[in-house]
């Protein structure tokens, strides 16, 4: 377990070669400890994908650029023989706009996905996807009360995560600040004025941060019923962005919700 080593997890139950990854990535760090039952273990630490988090591009796409191209621009300019990206849909035509410095690369394409309202994510075979919300559907897995489904802590809405006011502060420009500012007035009318407050540096016109504004607002207008809800039986289907059967009476979970994120916890019992 070195710096840098890369290590798969599978998930299938087979005594011949494994097929199912449901985690591969790279050491970050090895740590040893001691349990109570004086058992000695090794903690290794990894990340799938590190290079996109570590790595800080530049690229200006401050004129406007096809957000599937600029996807393709970034991984063909930075990432190549790394990951691939023959899962970026046709459809993902629309033009954005943005300056980034020394932004680190994941940041970059989220930014792009988010401006022309996709979601994305990376497979395991290094495979970037991108789709509309709600535009992928799982029907093998699922979490239903009195089958897989385990106790699970808070899920519905979180209001505090809501805001109708959004102000994007850029760069400065011959002693001038780059600001937008943008308002939901008919959400502030019903409730009360929730701002906030952003400051992007990379934005270096005001094409940009106006841009910036009105797809922060866009989102932060969003109020999903939320919730992080466990399963007993391992989903090895399930893909993020995906949305999948949930079902818990009284706790108004019935219908497809999209899986955000994914964590498989694995013990020594299963």
């Amino acid at each position: 377990f070195t710096n840098g080593r890369r290590i798969k997890v599978y998930a299938d139950l087979v005594t011949t070669t494994p097929t199912t990854v449901i985690f591969d990535g790279y050491v970050d760090s090895k740590k040893h400890s001691l349990t109570a039952d004086n058992e000695f273990l090794i903690n290794v630490y990894g990340r799938k994908n590190p290079q996109l988090v570590d790595l800080h591009i530049t690229r200006d796409y401050s004129a406007g650029a096809q957000a599937d191209n600029a996807i393709r621009d970034i991984i063909d300019t930075f990432f190549s023989g790394v990951l691939t990206y023959t899962n970026i849909s046709t459809a993902m035509t629309g033009t954005i706009v943005g300056e980034y410095i020394d932004t680190p690369a994941i940041n970059v394409i989220s930014d792009i996905l988010e401006q022309v309202g996709f979601d994305g994510y990376i497979d395991m075979s290094n495979d970037i996807h991108t789709y509309k919300p709600n535009e992928t559907k799982n029907e093998v897995a699922k979490i239903v009360y009195g089958d897989n489904l385990v106790p699970f802590n808070e899920i519905g809405y979180d209001f505090l995560e809501k805001f109708n006011r959004i102000k994007v502060y850029g760069a400065t420009k011959e002693n001038s600040l780059l600001v937008r500012t943008k308002n939901n007035l008919t959400d502030q009318s019903e409730t009360w004025i929730k701002s906030k407050i952003l400051s992007e540096g990379n934005l270096q016109n005001i094409t940009s941060t106006n841009t910036k504004a009105d797809t922060e607002l866009t989102d932060a207008q969003n109020n999903p019923y939320f919730g992080t809800i466990p399963s007993a039986h391992i989903l090895p289907s399930l893909n993020p962005g995906e949305n999948f059967y949930c079902s818990a009476q009284y706790s108004e979970l019935n219908g497809y919700y999209t899986a955000v994120s994914i964590t498989h916890s694995l013990f020594s019992s299963g």
